[in-house]
């Protein structure tokens, strides 16, 4: 009804079409039930990200070039893949179309982040979201390089934009950690972790789960051979007495 109002590529489908996937994921999240429904579930993912992608298509055909219509498509045609490779929908999918779920994701979330880049800066809170997706993403695909290179750029736009001591900054500076900590870069990973720690320690109080999560990564990094070597030499130099240059002259 809706496309004989508009036609079949005007801006007014695509809202049209992206309510029309979040309906439909929403309909692989429930059930419970079996048979049909089951198989109803699994495939309603696929049937939102065409949804999805319909609407991508028709931004990208009434806004050619980098446009901010484009970009928010983009991202959400990424965000429904990357909900399919997540999703517990029965029947599973297999490894390699999770692989595959999470490829589609990533081009997307790339595409929506070099848009908004262009027109919006590197320190724009769109460009940041989408940004740590493709972190994200690709510490789920064990690429920890090209994750690492994304955190990183987040981890600096969020000082830029939040300041130091800040909740979005901390919780940077521990993904940036973790990923550092999956390179077995020890000495890096305990920097990042310490300043989150002291960070959502001064926000949230010593108690709190997520300051507690940390420190017991803190523990596992300073039981390393390495790291163990390398904080007993910094504390035997901390405790060996100072240097005095004051000597008597006869």
């Amino acid at each position: 009804m809706t496309s004989k109002i508009y036609g079949d590529d005007a801006d007014e489908l695509i809202s049209v079409y992206t309510d029309m996937g979040k309906a439909e994921q929403m309909g692989a999240g429930g059930g419970g039930g079996v048979g049909a429904e089951e198989t109803s579930s699994s495939h309603s993912h696929e049937k939102a990200i065409e949804h999805f992608l319909h609407a991508h298509s028709i931004a990208s055909a009434n806004h050619p070039g980098s446009s901010s219509e484009t970009a928010k498509t983009a991202e959400v045609v990424a965000n429904g893949y990357l909900t399919m490779a997540m999703s517990s929908a029965k029947p599973a999918l297999t490894p390699d179309a999770v692989e595959d779920a999470l490829r589609s994701s990533e081009t997307y979330f790339t595409e929506a982040a070099d848009i908004f880049l262009l027109e919006k800066g590197i320190n724009h809170p769109d460009t940041i979201r989408v940004t740590e997706q493709l972190a994200k993403i690709n510490i789920k695909l064990k690429d920890f390089e090209a994750a690492k290179k994304y955190a990183k750029t987040v981890l600096e736009s969020k000082i830029e934009v939040y300041g130091d001591m800040s909740d979005e900054t901390a919780t940077s500076q521990q993904t940036l950690g973790t990923i550092c900590l999956s390179q077995a870069n020890f000495e890096e990973a305990h920097k990042l972790l310490k300043k989150a720690q002291h960070t959502l320690t001064q926000l949230l109080g010593p108690n709190a789960k997520r300051v507690k999560d940390i420190e017991k990564m803190i523990v596992i990094i300073e039981q390393s051979p390495q790291m163990r070597d390398k904080l007993s030499k910094e504390k035997h130099l901390h405790n060996r007495p100072a240097f005095s240059n004051n000597f008597k002259v006869k």
